[in-house]
């Protein structure tokens, strides 16, 4: 008696691709009966139903039909955040693929392969800075908040700087968050150097540095920033309402203060015009110089004279 079990026959159209084979059924010893289904799960005779085979492994490769006509690899895709492009094999941990725990003679092989391939894994020493300043990247975009798309614009902007030999004589980590930085200015996200030379483990000198090196070899033709882009969030940091962000970015905009803004820090002009919007909206609560100058990252004297300026132009058109 076979040791095989039997399931109920399969009709043809419940597997969409059969791959027969010219072997004999063993139990009814029907010729070129035994088929495999086109899934790989099972290996049968397809006259009086014995199962010879089940969960095979596929050694080919896993295709995934997008549309009916087309068909593509599945897996993760690639990704510019990874040294790699994401596309390395990773060896895993203490159990197989279907959740059973390993014997431990398996678990010693599998940890000196998993060493091996580590040790592998990076083919020069580029190759491995590359790795370190990507996982230094990502780490500071964690700590910014920044989205996937970012990270994998400043990503792409890293191997860019490593493929032109930026990384010699700068600090890895320092071009790491230029490169975050240089992102941020490029998208017009309010993001101050300070704040991103925090998230760094460098210093902001060094950042700086890094930054005006990538905007000058690369040529990245970042934007100047504007005073309209820190208005925001700025004022969400005071606690501002938005009939004064909305007044504060009408007069950041205005004619009069294009020539006085040029030369000037951005955040500094934000912070002024918020100021004097704040005074000129009688139900709004009071704000302080100090807060937002805080706020924008500036000092109180290089604010004060934006805010007097504004008292001078629009009091005496008034």
């Amino acid at each position: 008696m076979s040791q095989s079990t039997h399931h109920e026959q399969v009709q043809p159209s419940e597997a969409p691709v059969v791959q027969s084979s010219e072997e004999a059924c063993p139990e009814c010893g029907t010729p070129d009966s035994v088929v495999s289904s086109g899934d790989y799960q099972e290996v049968y005779c397809d006259q009086c139903g014995l199962i010879l085979e089940e969960d095979q492994i596929d050694h080919g490769p896993e295709w995934s039909y997008a549309t009916a006509d087309s068909r593509c690899r599945v897996g993760s895709p690639n990704t510019a955040c990874r040294h790699d492009r994401g596309i390395s094999s990773e060896i895993g941990h203490w159990k197989d693929a279907r959740g059973n725990e390993l014997p431990a003679k398996t678990k010693r092989h599998f940890s000196r392969l998993r060493r091996w391939n580590g040790r592998a894994k990076y083919g020069s020493k580029k190759e491995k800075n590359l790795a370190y300043g990507l996982t230094e990247l990502r780490r500071v975009a964690s700590v910014l908040e920044l989205p996937r798309s970012l990270q994998e614009q400043a990503s792409d902007l890293f191997h860019r700087a490593s493929d032109a030999g930026l990384l010699r004589g700068l600090s890895i980590e320092a071009i790491a968050a230029g490169c975050v930085y240089a992102v941020c200015r490029l998208n017009r996200l309010p993001r101050y150097l300070s704040e991103v030379a925090n998230a760094s483990v460098d210093s902001e000198r060094r950042v700086s540095l890094a930054y005006r090196t990538l905007n000058v070899e690369l040529d990245l033709r970042t934007p100047p920033p504007q005073p309209t882009e820190f208005v925001p969030r700025i004022a969400r940091t005071v606690g501002l309402p938005v009939t004064v962000q909305r007044y504060a970015q009408e007069i950041s905009t205005a004619s009069e203060m294009e020539d006085f803004a040029i030369g000037r820090n951005p955040r500094c002009v934000a912070a002024g015009c918020l100021y004097y919007a704040a005074r000129e909206i009688p139900e709004v609560e009071k704000v302080t110089q100090t807060d937002l100058s805080k706020a924008a990252d500036v000092s109180t004297e290089s604010l004060r004279p934006v805010w007097q300026r504004l008292e001078d132009q629009f009091n005496d058109n008034s």
